[in-house]
């Protein structure tokens, strides 16, 4: 070795650093003469009510800005910052493309200083997200009030903050922030007030409390329940349900016929028998405090209601229920004179009478004569109505609601075995029967005296009565199964958990929830199901994240 090259390392000699380029002065890149002293830490994320409330300050300018840079692309349209003619020409082979510039609200943005801080913490972005959204004007299109403008706002911006924050890093944020964005208002919305088929909707509409989740979304859910029915224990939960949402139904036909007179069902009387007495003396009732100022008097349409029954109910029966009608007729209404209303009402009392007990027989020819009783009543309803104009008009909401529970009467006929409990099939039948135009031909419209209300019922609700089991029967079906297995703590736990939608309380809670309603809460579902659910995508890039352009 020669004494002008020197080896790579002496260790006779001490340590010199050696300077680089990127060393300042003399400091060397390491010493290990020297403790080592740890580089500086990256900057915590910037937290706190202070750094939070400003953070959605600045967003609320930003979506300000936005706005106002979203007006002048418009106008500036194809030759705007995205440079969308330039672009259009480099994909026809007409020059490069050139470099997307800065939008023009990220121009105002940056300009005003109100750029979002990348420091900021997830309270802060999430903040800033919802002030973005709150501060562009075009949130507030679309129907609704203010308030439901900005609860969908909050939810829009929040859900699109968490969707970008989930997919962070992937390279989907943007795509991400859009969807988020756009399904977060109308959930939420949905959440807010449950939006129901036309059926569900009709029978919460009337009053109907006790309709089960499945019943109430239909679909898969309701097939699903269906199939629950066999399981042990859950089963008998869901069966019983489904059997108050039936007696629910019979309430609600109920509270129908009392609504012309003001009055409602006693909520402490079950359905079936007492349901169906108390409508009738409620009824009964209301016409007793008109009836000493009611007159019969036979006029021309008297007779002529008298011959339309006549051809069209009477003389299509036998012989001998021709005569049975001329008999209970002549016996009753006698010669045509005046009636006062002491006797007008005891008349109309027998024949309704035998209305019922004719309509319940099972020879068709002693139901057709039931009919045509019941027609006469009618009959003379309309001509109190005519002859007592002082009157008329509450003797009109009499009538109405008589008609209405002549048809329950009848469904709760058509059901034996059930102590008069009906099911929406049976409440169409008795519709059908009591519909007496030609051919039955508003039966077959579909507008029928509470035929849209029997047939909602009958989509919706169960074709048979249950059984009022109880919850007893249900342990002891779990035996008569041989599903001792049930009896594994985790299991009954487990089962236990799946019947508290379907016990009275949860129901009436559930049914509630669900009924249409007014304020915000409905006016916010309908701003989530408007033009304003548009709006986040307008306000997202869906083809990428969007990081400051001025960043260095």
């Amino acid at each position: 070795m020669t004494d002008d090259i020197k080896p790579a390392f002496d260790p006779s000699q001490p340590f010199e650093p050696v300077q680089t380029a990127n060393s300042g002065g003399d400091k060397p890149a390491f010493d290990p003469t020297k403790p080592f002293a740890p580089g500086a830490a990256p900057a915590a994320p910037a937290g706190g009510f202070l750094n939070t409330a400003k953070e959605g300050a600045k967003g609320l300018l930003r979506g300000a800005a936005g706005f106002a840079g979203d007006i002048g692309e418009a106008v500036a349209g194809p030759f705007g910052p995205s440079h969308h003619a330039a672009n259009l020409m480099a994909d026809l082979g007409f020059g490069e493309r050139p470099k997307t510039e800065p939008t023009y609200g990220q121009q105002l943005s940056h300009a005003a200083g109100i750029e979002a801080n990348p420091q900021a913490g997830t309270a802060g972005r999430y903040a800033g997200a919802v002030g973005e959204t709150l501060g562009d004007p075009s949130s507030y299109f679309g129907p609704g009030g203010w308030l439901s403008k900005i609860l969908m706002g909050a939810a829009a911006g929040a859900g699109g903050e968490a969707a970008a924050q989930a997919a962070e890093g992937t390279g989907w944020e943007g795509p991400a922030r859009a969807a988020g964005s756009l399904a977060a208002g109308p959930v939420t919305a949905r959440v807010a007030k449950p939006q129901l088929a036309p059926a569900q909707q009709m029978l919460t509409d009337r009053g109907i409390t006790q309709m089960t989740p499945g019943q109430l979304t239909g679909g898969l859910l309701k097939d699903f329940e269906d199939k629950l029915t066999s399981v042990p224990i859950l089963g008998n939960f869901i069966q019983n349900s489904r059997g108050r949402s039936i007696e629910s139904f019979n309430r609600s036909v109920a509270n129908q016929a009392l609504e012309p007179i003001g009055e409602t069902l006693n909520r402490r009387t079950a359905a079936g028998h007492d349901t169906i007495g108390e409508v009738r003396d409620k009824l009964s009732h209301a016409y007793d405090q008109l009836v000493p100022h009611l007159e019969l008097r036979p006029d021309r349409q008297w007779f002529r209601d008298l011959g339309d029954i006549y051809q069209r109910n009477v003389q299509m029966l036998p012989q001998a229920q021709i005569e049975q009608y001329q008999r209970i007729i002549d016996q009753r209404l006698g010669r045509p004179a005046p009636l006062n209303g002491e006797k007008v009402k005891t008349i109309e009392s027998e024949l309704n009478h035998l209305a019922g007990k004719y309509s319940q027989s099972s020879d068709g020819a002693q139901q057709l004569l039931g009919e045509a009783l019941q027609d006469t009543v009618t009959a003379i309803r309309s001509n109190l109505e005519r002859m007592n104009p002082a009157y008329a008009a509450e003797l009109g909401n009499i009538n109405a609601g008589y008609a209405m529970y002549a048809r329950m009467r009848t469904a709760a006929a058509n059901r034996r075995g059930s102590e008069g409990v009906f099911s929406p099939g049976d409440l169409l039948t008795a519709v059908k029967r009591a519909d007496r135009s030609v051919g039955k031909g508003s039966f077959a419209r579909g507008d029928a005296l509470m035929q849209d209300f029997a047939e909602a019922g009958q989509r919706v609700l169960p074709s048979k009565v249950p059984d009022s089991g109880t919850p007893g029967r249900a342990l002891m079906s779990l035996a008569t199964a041989g599903g001792l297995g049930y009896l594994n703590p985790k299991v009954l736990a487990g089962v236990g958990a799946a019947t508290l939608p379907y016990n009275r309380p949860a129901m009436a809670l559930l049914n509630r929830y669900v009924r249409p309603t007014t304020g915000a809460r409905a006016a916010y579902s309908q701003a989530g199901r408007g033009v304003g659910t548009l709006r986040p995508l307008l306000q997202s890039n869906p083809f990428g994240s969007s990081p400051n352009p001025f960043a260095p």
